[in-house]
């Protein structure tokens, strides 16, 4: 029966809603069938399109694995001939010796610095990686492995980029971030004086912060010897303790509008040497309690585009070193 095998097609076919509602509201069974088609098509195309992708993806990690296994040998036979690299982890690891730790605690230190090496060397013997990239708290880099890292990018290019949230401890006391802005001027310091390329990560409207508040952190921030600064407004995720914070004692959150302007402000009052790499990020809409702006983050970019121009605001524009 052709009827009733459209009808059910349309019924139990895996799209949304919406599209299914419209192909139900067809009253003539013909354009119904014809618009049933199109989207079986569509349907199939994308199938196919994901299982090529899915193959490419299993093929390309079989050959990274190939790769990786092939290059343990590698380390394997020099080791055997006594070829084997440069012994600077286990120089850093002589150092931690001196400290006046706890047995318990330089075996949990030498532990993670080898994780951490295995972990950076495995990622830069992949083919066609050329640096990496390492995101991390301020209070996470001890001075040994900041000094391996010190001779890595002697080697190769690498990036540390650091939470850094806000300048205020007050804040960060009330965010339980477990350090304070000291120890950021501290390590980002360090890191600089390594000739590591160094970045910071801001988030835009904690609990207590008005725009005055951010106002007044930008030049402690700009005065940070960083090459690259990623800014964002608060989001509030669903199951953490910041939406208990906000279902509890509501605060301000920023609408696209109002956060427009306060980068606005905020980047006149940065260095013009700084790399601003990031305004906005974007959580999934079904984890959000909110600011719920439902923008892409090329359409928020371009009305934050539209809005400096049309008010000449630049970056470095009022620079103030404290």
């Amino acid at each position: 029966n052709k009827t009733f095998l459209i009808n059910y097609l349309c019924a139990n076919i895996a799209i949304n809603n919406k599209e299914r509602a419209m192909l139900l509201e067809l009253n003539n069974l013909k354009d119904r069938a014809y618009k049933l088609l199109s989207i079986l098509n569509r349907e199939f195309q994308f199938a196919t399109l994901k299982a090529n992708i899915q193959m490419k993806t299993r093929e390309e990690l079989d050959r990274q694995q190939r790769e990786y296994f092939l290059q343990q040998e590698m380390r394997n036979i020099q080791e055997e001939l006594g070829e084997a690299g440069n012994n600077d982890i286990e120089n850093f690891y002589s150092r931690s010796l001196e400290k006046d730790w706890s047995a318990e605690v330089g075996i949990a230190f030498k532990k993670e610095i080898d994780k951490l090496k295995h972990m950076y060397e495995e990622a830069l013997s992949v083919e066609d990686v050329i640096g990496i990239v390492i995101g991390t708290r301020p209070d996470c880099v001890s001075d040994e492995l900041l000094d391996y890292l010190g001779h890595l990018n002697t080697q190769t290019f690498i990036t540390i980029e650091y939470g850094i949230e806000t300048a205020n401890n007050n804040t960060l006391k009330l965010i339980n971030r477990g350090h304070d802005f000291e120890c950021v001027k501290r390590i980002v310091s360090k890191t600089a004086e390594k000739g590591i390329i160094t970045g910071g990560h801001i988030i835009l409207g904690l609990p207590g912060e008005d725009s005055e508040e951010i106002i007044r952190q930008a030049p402690l921030i700009s005065a940070l010897p960083i090459n690259i600064l990623k800014l964002h407004q608060l989001q509030v995720i669903h199951g953490t303790k910041l939406e208990q914070m906000y279902k509890e004692h509501p605060f301000h959150l920023f609408s696209p509008d109002e956060y427009i302007e306060l980068i606005g402000r905020y980047i006149k009052l940065l260095r013009k040497d700084i790399v601003i790499e990031r305004f906005t990020s974007q959580s999934p809409k079904d984890m959000l309690v909110g600011p719920q702006w439902g923008m892409k983050n090329h359409e928020f970019t371009d009305k934050l585009m539209k809005y400096l121009r049309e008010n000449n605001i630049y970056q470095g524009q009022n620079v103030i070193l404290p």
